[in-house]
């Protein structure tokens, strides 16, 4: 199984205390050595973090981070200051093909150009930004708040089967208050493919982890079970929990994450939660866990 599985499997077991319980639970209940297998083949296959010393070479691709940053009046941006600024930052990988790459560029041009506004590419975009600020300040000769849009695209992790993007943005460009957002995007390494919730887990185990996900998501945000979640200021359809493709998987579980206006008003804020590891490695799909 490997060194750096064995770590990982290790750092689960001692995370959630149940060492010793295995050790005597595996000697009277066969059932329990196949459980706790099925966990460390799915936490073998899909915890794999790019940065982590134990990980190897091959499963990394190459990449340099990129930033681009526009400003008004050439203004330098800090925690205090007045300026108006808009910052994008993306990876540049290298040595990375078709369809992956394609992908990538897909994804990135998405984030980092406007459609509707007919901008094709970053330094149109940030461009345009500075002269909306420039129009508006024009017309509003008072006006002295700072607008900014920061979008943030990092490699979460890596492994043989998929990369992992986390994608954050935030923004003010007038109003009552600023956004911001944290969206995943996880990229099969052979096809290029965007990975769905339903590419890793067939529609009984999605099931299955909505039924884990629904306490975890009140319990976050101090809902009792006893409270609609209409009542509560959410927003799921006849009060059915759902969850969404904001997901990523890591060696401690699978996190999802629910944005401002998604499920509830901006004043309820985002929501963040996991699904502990050792309660999902039965519902992966096999294809998986080869």
């Amino acid at each position: 199984m490997g060194l750096f599985c064995w770590y990982q499997v290790s750092n689960i077991i001692f995370h959630f205390n149940l060492m010793e319980y295995f050790c005597v639970y595996m000697k009277r209940n066969i059932f329990g050595l196949i459980v706790l297998s099925v966990v460390m083949l799915f936490v073998c296959s899909c915890g794999l973090n790019s940065t982590d010393k134990h990980a190897t070479a091959s499963d990394t691709l190459q990449y340099v981070q990129q930033d681009k940053m526009l400003s008004y009046a050439n203004c330098v941006p800090d925690s205090s200051s007045t300026c108006t600024y808009i910052h994008f930052s993306y990876p540049a990988f290298t040595g990375v093909t078709s369809p992956l790459q394609d992908s990538v560029n897909e994804m990135l041009t998405q984030i980092f150009t406007d459609g509707e506004k007919n901008i094709y590419n970053a330094d149109s975009l940030q461009h345009k930004f500075i002269q909306e600020y420039v129009a508006f300040i024009a017309e509003q000769k008072d006006y002295t708040t700072p607008w900014y849009i920061n979008k943030n695209v990092n490699v979460l992790l890596q492994n043989k089967r998929w990369i992992t993007f986390s994608y954050s943005q935030s923004s003010f460009t007038g109003g009552a208050h600023g956004m911001e957002e944290q969206h995943y995007m996880l990229l099969d390494r052979n096809t290029g493919k965007r990975l769905k919730l339903f590419d890793f887990f067939d529609s009984t185990a999605i099931y299955k982890l909505t039924a884990l996900a629904d306490p975890l998501f009140r319990s976050e945000k101090l809902i009792a079970p006893s409270q609609t979640y209409e009542d509560a200021g959410y927003w799921f359809k006849d009060e059915h929990f759902y969850l969404n493709n904001n997901f990523y998987i890591h060696k401690d579980g699978i996190t999802f994450c629910y944005n401002p206006y998604e499920v509830s008003s901006y004043a309820n804020g985002s929501t963040v939660i996991t699904i502990p590891a050792a309660k999902i490695g039965k519902l992966v799909r096999k294809e998986w866990m080869q």
